[in-house]
């Protein structure tokens, strides 16, 4: 019979019978180091035992939640192919809150106790809902590849974790209406930023896309621009660009608008005049689309916070500039436009994703339809109905 046995505060040796070793004759135990209350420790000593009888428990891996997170954050962001942008993002998570808290136990004793004390340490910190939220996104998928890929634990402790609700993702699409106010306040004060703006709403284009967009790719005969380039602000190289959008889906032609087509007409018109009047000090090694006025990059995050501050001030401070593109997707839904366009013009690698993200948004549609429907097709003849009864207050 096994027993456990109290080391310090929360910390327990897991002590179970395995039978006798077949090559010395002698009684084999199976030990275990266990993080958490009492109860805990008996519970997992039970499954313990119960892995000894179906002879399916797995040998330590000896590593800690430290080590683990940084060789998964290695071979996942290569495998994956992650974007430069989203592996600073982990490595952040990592270092900053995951490794501090839990990196010191060893991976087949982090518990789903160690994680929701985690998650309820971090809310009292202060940290914002998104990114504790975050951080567990992180998490779950880091010990999701432990069980699956790797087969160093057998079930992930972070399935079932509560996590602050208002931490998920948020959209704000605006109304047609809403838009077009907007985007007349935007020609009023975002100065040279207004472009870049109004093309962001009437392409569904990303902040990247937008901004590593190159002339030699826009087609102004046709009406067209094709996204071959992504640019993004990486911690300790500064300005990056990378010929590759997110996904393969990404590099993808996109139609524009006619009002899109004179703005940029408008804008290659004004940085011509500019060369020539800045000769050899302009920066042209890029020859970009939207820049600054000496045609060297824009830096992202300075203009998604210039675009926070105008829709504060306008008066929507829950927009965000990644929210231009889920407004032109959602509008496009309005329009009964087929999901497979709305896919391809955003990008999306495949239409399931763009059921991920709005789905809810074409239920809602499908919903409204139906009950419009179900009102023309039951209506009744004449203010009593065929049955007698009228449409009176209840």
């Amino acid at each position: 019979m096994g027993y456990i046995k109290k080391i310090s505060d929360d910390k327990w040796t897991l002590v179970a019978e395995a039978g006798k070793d077949p090559a010395t004759g002698k009684r084999k135990r199976v030990r275990r180091t266990f993080y958490g209350g009492k109860r805990a420790a008996e519970k997992e000593l039970l499954k313990l035992e119960g892995a000894i009888m179906d002879e399916t428990l797995q040998e330590p891996s000896g590593m800690s939640v430290k080590a683990y997170l940084n060789w998964w954050l290695e071979q996942h962001s290569a495998a994956a192919k992650l974007a430069a942008k989203t592996v600073q993002s982990y490595r952040e998570l990592i270092d900053l809150y995951l490794i501090p808290s839990l990196g010191a136990l060893p991976l087949e004793q982090l518990h789903s106790m160690h994680i929701q004390s985690y998650v309820t340490d971090m809310n009292k910190r202060g940290l914002s809902p998104r990114t504790v939220t975050y951080s567990m996104v992180v998490l779950r998928l880091a010990l999701k590849h432990a069980v699956n890929r790797w087969k160093l634990i057998k079930e992930s402790p972070a399935e079932y974790i509560e996590t602050p609700g208002n931490g998920e993702p948020r959209q704000c699409a605006l109304s047609a209406e809403k838009m077009f106010n907007f985007l007349d306040y935007c020609y009023k004060h975002a100065g040279r930023d207004y472009p870049l703006f109004y093309a962001a709403f009437y392409t569904g284009m990303r902040r990247g896309e937008l901004l590593g967009l190159h002339w030699n790719d826009v087609d102004m005969k046709n009406a067209n621009c094709k996204v071959k380039w992504t640019m993004s602000r990486i911690k300790k190289e500064g300005i990056v660009f990378k010929p590759a959008p997110k996904t393969r889906a990404g590099f993808r032609t996109v139609e524009l608008p006619s009002t899109v087509v004179t703005l940029l007409q408008k804008i290659r018109r004004e940085q011509n005049e500019i060369k020539i009047f800045m000769g050899e000090d302009y920066y042209q090694e890029r020859d970009l689309v939207f820049c600054q006025e000496n045609g060297r990059p824009l830096d992202p995050d300075g203009a998604s916070r210039r675009f926070h501050a105008l829709a504060v001030n306008f008066g929507v401070p829950e927009l965000r500039f990644h929210d231009t593109r889920h407004t032109h997707a959602t509008l496009m839904l309005n329009a009964k436009i087929d999901l497979r366009i709305v896919q391809k013009r955003l990008g999306h690698q495949k239409p399931s994703t763009t059921l991920d993200i709005y789905g809810d948004h074409i239920e809602r549609q499908l919903q409204r339809e139906a009950a419009d429907k179900f009102e023309q097709h039951n209506e009744p003849k004449n203010q009593a109905g065929s049955n007698g009864h009228t449409m009176g207050t209840f």
